[in-house]
């Protein structure tokens, strides 16, 4: 039985601790497990900013063969997108 995962970002995080991100969500993945990657945007975060980095971050999930990602869903102060655990062919 597989349990859903999360992978928590910041509008403001740095390509050092996306690198590390991608790596959790990836053995998520790999461990059969439905990921969410969920992004809280604080007080003075760019909207556009937060919807760019939690965009580039399911690009990098994606580009390793995990191909249905959800559209990104904005939900009061988080955005939020889930990735199943099937890889494309």
């Amino acid at each position: 039985m597989s349990k859903m995962k999360e992978v928590q970002l910041s509008a403001r995080i740095s390509s050092g601790h996306i690198d590390m991100k991608v790596k959790n969500a990836l053995r998520f993945l790999e461990a059969r497990h439905p990921t969410r990657l969920a992004l809280r945007v604080k007080r003075f975060d760019s909207w556009d900013d937060a919807h760019a980095t939690l965009n580039a971050v399911r690009d990098r999930i994606i580009e390793h063969g995990y191909g249905s990602a959800t559209e990104i869903k904005r939900d009061g102060q988080k955005l939020s997108c889930l990735i199943e655990a099937t890889k494309k062919a």
